[in-house]
């Protein structure tokens, strides 16, 4: 559907996806490791690379990175 991505896009979505289960979880003590480490550099930074909140769905992440792929494809064509 959204088709395909690098490695990089593929990674951060991951990682969006593996904050968000941490943020969502029932169990505490994961609940409480996102809220210790909400504010890390690397997790702020890939919000803001592929302008996603904490409130984002997975699907809206994925589109949210998928468009950003897209988008830099399109620089590359237009480059070359």
């Amino acid at each position: 559907m959204l088709g395909r991505m690098d490695l990089v896009h593929i990674l951060g979505f991951q990682t969006l996806k593996f904050w968000k289960r941490l943020r969502q979880s029932n169990n505490r003590t994961l609940h409480n490791t996102f809220m210790c480490f909400h504010q890390v550099r690397d997790y702020l930074v890939l919000l803001r690379t592929y302008s996603c909140t904490t409130t984002d769905s997975t699907g809206a992440l994925k589109c949210k990175v998928h468009e950003h792929y897209s988008s830099m494809c399109a620089a590359r064509e237009i480059t070359d």
